[in-house]
């Protein structure tokens, strides 16, 4: 439910108040999926990463090309 203020709604048409109440509900909605959207691909890229470390370290401690760095 949008709260508006009572001298909101009589300095303005009454359209005026129904679309400014239409528009921060999709502000309100654009901002929640991209939130949504944003976290679901970092989950994404940080499957990938572990995915990718997986492949590489094949169960070991380091990848094969990091025994050099000991």
């Amino acid at each position: 439910m949008v709260k508006r203020k009572k001298d909101t709604l009589s300095k303005a048409g009454p359209v005026d108040a129904v679309y400014s109440g239409i528009k921060k509900i999709l502000e309100k909605a654009r901002s929640t999926a991209y939130r949504a959207v944003n976290f679901a691909m970092v989950q994404a890229y940080w499957n990938i990463g572990r995915v990718i470390v997986e492949d590489e370290q094949k169960g070991k401690a380091k990848a094969d090309y990091g025994k050099k760095t000991d």
